[in-house]
């Protein structure tokens, strides 16, 4: 009976030394980024939804504002960007912002739970890493001195 007791014991022991860390993303996270869904935003990254769509799906946006050549449309913690192409409305969406002020996230979290990214930069003021896959990319970025992620942004492959 010692004997099973021990076993039993020293069984569940290395069952926890063997399992990996909890993620810091959602379960899906990654594959939802790799069909155009970014975890926490309502709104999917499709070539169908317009700037109409979003307005009837979300109501009216918190905040409009112009950011890196585009219109953004702030909801909560999203914000869906639209390329400044002259067309008013804009005609498409072209990438979804997840910001927060503090997500808890890493550079080394990102890396560990990702892997190598396809394209890295870090300076003096800020660190980001991109992922790219078929049609989309995912880039994480970060304040160096706020060392953990504040922005998550998902967007088309140029």
């Amino acid at each position: 009976m010692k004997k099973l007791l021990f076993l039993l014991i020293f069984l569940v022991i290395l069952t926890g030394c063997n399992q990996s860390e909890d993620s810091v993303f959602g379960e899906n996270f990654l594959d939802n980024a790799k069909k155009g869904i970014l975890d926490g935003c309502e709104i999917q990254l499709s070539e169908s939804i317009t700037q109409e769509v979003i307005i009837d799906e979300l109501g009216t946006q918190e905040d409009i504002f112009y950011w890196e050549g585009g219109k953004g449309l702030k909801y909560n913690k999203c914000v869906y960007f639209f390329p400044d192409d002259g067309s008013e409305p804009p005609l498409h969406i072209s990438s979804i912002e997840y910001n927060e002020d503090q997500l808890n996230i890493t550079l080394d979290d990102v890396i560990r739970e990702f892997g190598k990214p396809n394209y890295s930069k870090e300076n003096d003021s800020i660190w980001l890493v991109i992922y790219e896959f078929d049609l989309y990319s995912l880039k994480f970025e970060s304040i160096v001195q706020e060392p953990t992620t504040y922005r998550i942004k998902l967007m088309y492959n140029k």
